[in-house]
């Protein structure tokens, strides 16, 4: 089962990294790829570039502690 797990938060781990390299270093790509919607903001597609590439930090964090308070800190 904790194989298993680390494979899901490994496979979260590599979109969420991607997702959020993506927004956040070509927001205008991302934006006509991914979210078409108008109007075109540059300042909030780096904010969910740096989410989601603090959530791909977290999920790495999580594979490699084992320790719930050193992966959390």
């Amino acid at each position: 089962m904790r194989s298993a797990a680390k494979l899901i938060a490994g496979i979260a781990a590599v979109f969420h990294l991607g997702v959020g390299l993506w927004a956040f270093a070509a927001p205008l790509s991302f934006f006509t790829e991914v979210g078409p919607f108008p109007p075109y903001n540059q300042h909030f597609l780096h904010d969910i570039g740096s989410f989601n590439l603090g959530l791909g930090a977290a999920a790495v964090a999580g594979i490699l502690f084992t320790d719930a308070l050193a992966a959390v800190l």
